[in-house]
């Protein structure tokens, strides 16, 4: 009687567990793109992934995996985060390496400019950030280290003039979402709060903002103007990442994607790709009239507002950077090979939601160029 009441208890333990567990998941942040690119991460095939790009929005909408997929065989995953602080990059780059024996990273400098920096250290980035992220040491890992960089930013940038945007190493619900989220069931969740719902374009941008379109021709001016020296805390802040790379022995590409903020912002990121290259690390720096004309940017279709490439752009702008990871870094093309079926299927879909998309608008436009579609994934 004792064993069959220590197994009931078990049981109704074991219960209780995954209904907190669950009630925990539902009631956290509220889930963005950014963590079904996460969520759908979790579930690719241990050591299929060849490279991560990392960065804040510019990447979600300026990298296209179904393109790097059907053009170059690329398995290269979108990991981007809205306002993502480029502090807890290490984290996240041992939670992906973690899962898959990864080659090379691609990360976008936007995040170190320095009013990204201070915006991005207030607890809905943080939690924005770990709440993609399933419970346990890595995610453990990531908050750590955002409430570390967050406290640098604030000695050396100061105090947020708002107390409830400065990130609280004490504040229990940084690890614990529930306790801030918690009233969320007074309005309600919606269908991706408690059913998982992944991206299922390996990491691409979807829905309708994809097909905006924004005349961006009298934004480049910035573009020529020369580049800024960087404070200490962006020095200090590069280093330590540096010393990251080499210590993990991994390699790099960093990139700068185009966007058109004010003329301060495009002189930093100068500075800052400038002492990139000081420091012998590649650099691509993609705000460069002639690179654009290299690419065939249209700068009157192929951007969606003043920071984010569309569809269209963001293709033009992944075979590129897919045309230099081929000649400088890890190349295979794994086309053809089972194990990346549902790359096949995603560059399938993806095109389906594009060519859709853009047609509603009267464009046409296609991932899928028509020598390729009669034996799409084949090499």
């Amino acid at each position: 009687m004792k064993k069959i009441k220590c197994i009931k208890i078990l049981y109704f333990l074991a219960i209780l567990s995954l209904a907190v567990g669950y009630t925990f998941y539902c009631y956290s942040c509220p889930k963005r793109d950014v963590d079904k690119s996460y969520e759908a991460f979790y579930d690719e095939p241990k050591d299929t992934i060849d490279g991560v790009i990392l960065g804040t929005s510019v990447v979600v909408y300026g990298w296209t995996p179904p393109v790097a997929w059907q053009e170059y065989g690329m398995p290269v995953y979108q990991l981007g985060g809205y306002v993502m602080p480029f502090g807890p990059l290490p984290a996240l780059i041992d939670f992906v390496r973690s899962r898959q024996d990864i080659r090379y990273v691609i990360v976008d400098i936007h995040g170190l400019r320095t009013e990204t920096i201070q915006y991005s250290v207030t607890p809905a980035h943080c939690l924005k950030l770990s709440g993609a992220l399933h419970f346990g040491l890595h995610q453990y890992k990531v908050i750590s280290q955002t409430i570390d960089y967050a406290e640098r930013v604030y000695d050396h940038y100061g105090m947020p003039e708002d107390p409830d945007e400065a990130i609280d190493p004490n504040d229990l619900s940084l690890y614990i979402p529930f306790i801030r989220f918690h009233s969320r069931w007074i309005e309600g969740l919606q269908k991706a709060d408690y059913v998982s719902v992944p991206n299922n374009f390996k990491g691409a941008a979807g829905g309708k903002r994809i097909f905006k379109q924004k005349d961006m021709s009298d934004g480049v001016s910035a573009w020529e103007k020369g580049p800024l020296p960087l404070d200490s805390f962006q020095k200090e802040t590069l280093d330590g990442f540096f010393s990251y790379l080499q210590e993990q022995d991994l390699d790099v590409l960093f990139i700068n994607y185009p966007s058109f903020n004010t003329e301060e912002e495009h002189r930093q990121l100068k500075g800052i790709a400038r002492y990139i290259e000081d420091n012998h690390y590649p650099m691509l720096d993609l705000c460069d009239q002639k690179i654009m004309d290299e690419i065939g940017i249209d700068l009157q279709a192929d951007f969606k507002d003043i920071s984010h490439a569309n569809s269209m752009g963001a293709a033009k702008m992944t075979r590129y950077i897919c045309s230099y990871v081929k000649d400088h870094f890890y190349y295979k093309d794994h086309r053809g090979d089972p194990r990346y079926e549902s790359w096949d299927k995603a560059a399938i879909d993806y095109n389906a939601h594009v060519e859709k998309g853009w047609a509603e608008k009267g464009r046409e436009f296609s991932i899928i160029r028509k020598d390729q579609s009669a034996a799409c994934g084949s090499p």
